[in-house]
């Protein structure tokens, strides 16, 4: 895609009981509509958040699990299956994913969010080697805690000190989607390493 083309950026993120519901039974409907009004999907922006944990697996609730699972693998599932056909036939897209440095370094008590978003992973970075050389690239960009209210510059310390203000994120997801970004895929972008 030339640089002087504008994007069509599709956000999605289902992270409640309804969004989960929107995004399994319509994900495709969504993709439809937008690509109907504006041409295409050019990239697609999934912003799944969301934590359930604090008890040891030996003690684990498996809809606990479950309710991880569909939030924050199937509804990745959902959507790639509707958005990246139409990206593959047209030769550009970008999927761009956040995940938790707890997906491949989980903590104790935290079995059921680190379960759930190294599937997301497993299934993105997949997804990343089969469309290789399709124009498509798929990328997550790996974050701890998002500084909302800028906290690590306001009252530093270290409990905020890898803390990823949106801004940030922002900025990585724009060069990860720009063409300059073509040649990134499969990567897990670390914007957690201070401090």
């Amino acid at each position: 895609m030339p640089a002087d083309v504008r994007q069509c950026v599709l956000v999605t993120g289902a992270t409640g009981a309804l969004g989960r519901a929107v995004v399994r039974g319509s994900a495709q409907a969504v993709v439809d509509a937008v690509e109907a009004r504006f041409g295409r999907v050019d990239v697609l922006l999934h912003l799944v958040g969301g934590w359930a944990g604090g008890v040891p697996v030996v003690d684990l609730d498996p809809d606990v699990l479950r309710g991880m699972l569909d939030q924050h693998l199937w509804t990745t599932l959902h959507v790639t299956q509707a958005a990246v056909p139409g990206m593959v036939e047209r030769g550009f897209g970008r999927v761009l994913a956040v995940t938790s440095p707890f997906a491949s370094n989980p903590a104790a008590k935290g079995a059921s969010y680190a379960v759930a978003k190294a599937a997301q992973e497993t299934l993105l970075r997949t997804l990343a080697r089969e469309t290789a050389g399709t124009g498509v690239t798929v990328n997550l960009v790996t974050v701890r805690t998002i500084d909302l209210r800028h906290q690590r510059e306001t009252e530093p310390s270290p409990k905020n000190a890898t803390w990823t203000t949106p801004e940030e994120i922002a900025e990585a997801f724009a060069s990860l989607a720009s063409p300059a970004g073509e040649a990134i895929t499969g990567a897990r972008i670390p914007l957690d390493g201070r401090g």
